[in-house]
């Protein structure tokens, strides 16, 4: 039952330096830890605090103070750990209130130079030199008849235990009653009546003798019977699941962890429910019992003369318990692929995040193969890879051979067009979910084919290509009409074929990234 703060240990976390992105002052910093046998040191005086109500570590820093003064966070030198006590060993000085006390009173002898000369009971500590871990927090009242000291987690629960106990010794002993033995004699009462309980007593002793000789009752058939009394422990399961309910509420342990099975709810049958209860615990126990003293560290840690240079904030985070598993972060990886091929579709405007600022190393200006404005609606020519026109005539294909009325016809060279807007949008969109520029771009081009096929976009948001649509469309921005005649779409579809060929897609996006991107097949 107390391996909350085992498990609090053991899942640590790391150190974050917002002010500063050098990764050697994590490992600085963690070293420094290391040396102080900080996350051990966290964890005995965490198992004292919850045992007997307080546990504290006393520190011994180095900055020419006395160990009842404030500590000077210009002048530490070092900081090292002088001991970890209980409350018996360090009690608050009422002086200045129970609930955030200034001093300590010590009450033990500390191997430590800065703790020579300390009179045991009569000398303080300041409250900066002390790291602080309670047990039970106590309200102020509470404190203050308490001597100032936190309760113990086992106190609370003690009555829940008791209970607990005493119902299962209870049904222990039912149990052990549970068939009685019943011994049937012919004219018994009217013996007993007449005062011959000599001739009973001398009956049973011979009984004893049988049973002792044969294994066995040697009795008169014709006068004398045996048989046992069932009693009826219907409904007893069912007490003591309640008693065990009652026992768990006083703990707040999940059901797996105090005694390792998951119960009759079915909400913890496959003990994911209780694997998600004990983690909360624990991150609940390192946010309220460990993050104080953490953060005291790391300031002092960083304040000191041979600590890592950094004078920043000093962040740190938890390691969740809950961990995916290999199967789980496939599906995840799925999901996102999934949503990805969506959200690729949806205009710049309507994603998710679209407000967001670029990173500055995705502010991509323009293509040294396009003009700039050539993907305008009175654009010029667009030099695309052969796979992606490839990718465009057959999409061109099948959506004129589907749609073959007037105002829903489609060419390569709008299409061209919508697959470089999105292309460009992949630049500036600060939270790509497609794996390449290519798939993003290719979602666009899903989106006006959607759009000119049915009249209207999956998303009404959609409207940035407006000005791309043929004239008759009845969504379309543009003023003019067709510049050919219906008779003429037939030539245009078959003379894409004659397109150049360019080597890649907006190739100075692509070397700014460093990297090229597949195309969509």
């Amino acid at each position: 039952m107390w391996n909350c703060w085992d498990d609090a240990a053991a899942n640590w976390g790391d150190w974050r330096f917002p002010d500063d992105d050098d990764e050697e002052l994590a490992r600085d910093i963690g070293s420094y830890c290391d040396r102080l046998n900080l996350i051990d040191n966290f964890n005995e005086a965490a198992s004292l605090g919850r045992l007997y109500g307080d546990g504290y570590i006393l520190l011994d820093i180095k900055d020419g103070k006395a160990i009842n003064e404030p500590v000077d966070m210009g002048r530490i030198k070092s900081v090292e750990i002088a001991g970890i006590v209980d409350r018996d060993e360090l009690r608050p000085d009422p002086s200045f209130g129970y609930r955030n006390p200034k001093t300590y009173y010590l009450n033990v002898e500390l191997d430590a130079p800065q703790f020579d000369g300390v009179s045991r009971g009569f000398s303080t500590i300041h409250r900066d030199r002390v790291l602080r871990f309670p047990g039970k927090r106590l309200r102020s009242y509470q404190l203050q008849r308490n001597q100032g000291n936190n309760d113990s987690v086992v106190q609370s629960l003690f009555n829940g235990f008791s209970i607990y106990m005493q119902s299962f010794t209870s049904v222990s002993t039912m149990l052990s009653d549970a068939n009685l033995f019943v011994y049937m004699l012919n004219g018994l009462s009217q013996l007993a009546k007449e005062g011959k309980a000599d001739q009973l007593i001398s009956r049973f002793a011979a009984l004893q003798m049988s049973m002792s000789n044969l294994k066995g009752l040697a009795i008169d058939k014709d006068n004398e019977a045996v048989d046992y009394l069932a009693r009826n422990f219907g409904g007893i399961d069912k007490i003591l699941e309640r008693v065990e309910n009652f026992f768990l509420a006083e703990t707040g342990y999940p059901r797996t962890k105090l005694f390792n099975h998951s119960g009759a709810n079915s909400l913890s049958e496959s003990g994911k429910t209780d694997e998600r209860l004990w983690a909360n615990l624990v991150a609940s126990y390192q946010r309220n019992i460990w993050a104080g003293p953490r953060r005291r560290v790391s300031e002092l840690i960083t304040a000191a003369k041979d600590g890592p240079d950094y004078g920043g904030r000093v962040l740190f985070g938890w390691q969740s318990l809950i961990q995916l598993s290999d199967k789980e972060k496939a599906e995840i990886a799925k999901l996102e692929a999934e949503t990805a091929a969506i959200l690729a579709e949806l205009p710049e405007s309507d994603r998710p995040n679209a407000h967001m600022d670029t990173a500055d190393d995705e502010r991509i200006q323009g293509s040294s193969k396009n003009a700039e404005g050539s993907a305008s609606a009175g654009g010029g020519n667009i030099e695309l890879s052969e796979a992606t026109i490839a990718a465009l005539e057959e999409k061109v294909t099948a959506h004129n051979e589907a749609h073959p009325e007037k105002g829903k016809q489609a060419t390569v060279g709008i299409l061209k067009k919508v697959w470089r807007r999105g292309a460009g949008t992949y630049s500036a969109s600060p939270r790509r979910t497609a794996k390449s520029r290519s798939q993003w771009a290719m979602g666009r081009v899903n989106a006006y084919l959607y759009l000119l096929r049915n009249g209207k976009p999956k998303n009404r948001n959609y409207t940035t290509d407006n000005d791309l649509l043929p004239a008759g469309h009845s969504r379309s921005s543009r003023k003019d009409e067709l510049p050919f005649e219906d008779g003429e779409w037939d030539a245009i579809a078959n003379d894409v074929g004659s397109q150049p060929v360019v080597e890649e897609v907006l190739s100075a996006i692509d070397e700014a990234v460093g990297e090229e991107f597949p195309e969509a097949s």
